[in-house]
C-alpha cells in the first residue's frame, strides 16, 4: 500500500497539470520549452484511506534532445523509502495528462491570483471530474480535482492541486484525498 501511494503521487504530478491557456491536450507540450536543469518541487499532504501522510515530490529535466525530454521524478513520503523514477516525454506529441481509458470533464474554470509559499501567482484554475476503471477491471475510481496553473512556473505550470478520489473495488470503497502546493521551482 505504501509503495502504491508513492507511485500514485508521482503519477499525479505527471497527469494533473493542464495548460492554462486552453486546458486541453491539444495545447503545446510544455516540455518543448524546458531546459536541462528546470525543476518543480511540491509539498504533498495525503489521506489514503485514513492513512495520513506528508511528503514532497520533485520533477527535474535531466536530459533533452529534439525528440524527448527525460524527467527524474523523486518522491519522499514519511514511512516510505524514497522513490526515484525516470519518465521519457515525447516532445512531438501533446502532453496528455489524462490516463489511458479515463474520461475527464471540466466542471468549471476561472482566473485567480493565489498566494503559495509567500509568493503570489496569477493562475487559471480548472475543476474537473475524471472517471476510470481500476487496472485489471477490478473496480472504478472517480477523481474530483481543482488545479491552479501559472504560465510562469516551469514544466506545466502547476501551482496547487486539491483532489479527492473515490475508489470502488467490489464491496470495498475507499476515499483518497491529496493536496499539493508548489514549494520551489527553477529554470535554466
Amino acid at each position: 500500500m505504501r509503495n502504491a501511494t508513492a507511485v500514485t503521487l508521482a503519477l499525479c504530478v505527471c497527469w494533473v497539470a493542464r495548460r492554462a491557456e486552453s486546458g486541453d491536450a491539444a495545447a503545446e507540450n510544455p516540455f518543448k520549452k524546458a531546459n536541462v536543469g528546470d525543476f518543480v518541487a511540491y509539498a504533498v499532504e495525503a489521506d489514503m484511506g485514513g492513512m495520513k501522510m506528508k511528503g514532497k515530490v520533485k520533477q527535474t529535466v535531466t536530459a533533452k534532445d529534439e525528440k524527448t525530454a527525460t524527467v527524474a521524478v523523486e518522491t519522499e513520503m514519511a514511512g516510505i523509502p524514497p522513490q526515484k523514477n525516470e519518465v521519457k516525454v515525447e516532445l512531438d506529441k501533446p502532453h496528455d495528462q489524462v490516463p489511458p481509458g479515463a474520461e475527464r470533464k471540466t466542471i468549471k474554470e476561472g482566473d485567480e491570483t493565489i498566494k503559495v509559499g509567500g509568493k503570489e501567482y496569477k493562475c487559471h484554475w480548472t475543476e474537473t471530474e475524471t472517471a476510470m476503471k481500476v487496472p485489471n477491471n477490478m473496480g472504478t475510481s472517480l477523481t474530483r480535482a481543482k488545479v491552479w496553473i501559472c504560465q510562469d512556473v516551469p514544466l506545466g505550470g502547476l501551482v496547487k492541486m486539491e483532489s479527492t478520489t473515490d475508489i470502488t473495488m467490489g464491496e470495498t470503497k475507499m476515499t483518497q484525498k491529496m493536496n499539493m502546493e508548489l514549494a520551489d521551482s527553477g529554470k535554466k
